[in-house]
């Protein structure tokens, strides 16, 4: 996934600015970090250890995403769906914005929770203006 993404952002950069805003895949605490790469800017967000860190990992990153749309005004925002904590702030970014936000799908069925709570997936789901869905074949 993180192969598919990184194509995505640099071809997507070779025609506009682009942002990417992410939160570190790891636990332990994490300072901010920005990098900037021809037209490509990376921001990760700062992460913290602790009961409420999932909580507050996802305050950061809606901020940080409220502060860069402010400044950056994007046409869209693009969001790797599988992880919920982001999905659900691309989502409310993007309605307080109106601004249109794609989802990236790699399992489409544990997407929608088949599972486990399938009216949840297809809320979810719901909540984005389009998607790419990836398939075995692409990978």
């Amino acid at each position: 996934m993180e192969k598919f993404n990184s194509s995505l952002i640099k071809g997507l950069a070779s025609y506009d600015e682009v942002i990417s805003l992410s939160a570190l895949p790891y636990e332990g605490p994490a300072k901010k970090t920005v990098l900037k790469l021809d037209n490509i800017q990376y921001i990760s967000i700062p992460n913290i250890t602790g009961k409420l860190h999932r909580l507050f990992n996802v305050i950061m990153l809606l901020l940080f995403g409220i502060f860069t749309i402010i400044r950056k005004r994007p046409r869209f925002i693009i969001c790797d769906a599988i992880n919920n904590s982001p999905c659900y702030v691309s989502a409310i970014l993007a309605k307080l914005f109106r601004i249109p936000a794609v989802a990236i799908v790699t399992d489409l069925p544990g997407m929608l929770g088949v599972n486990r709570d399938p009216a949840k997936g297809i809320r979810r789901m719901q909540q984005f203006d389009g998607y790419i869905l990836l398939t075995e074949a692409m990978q």
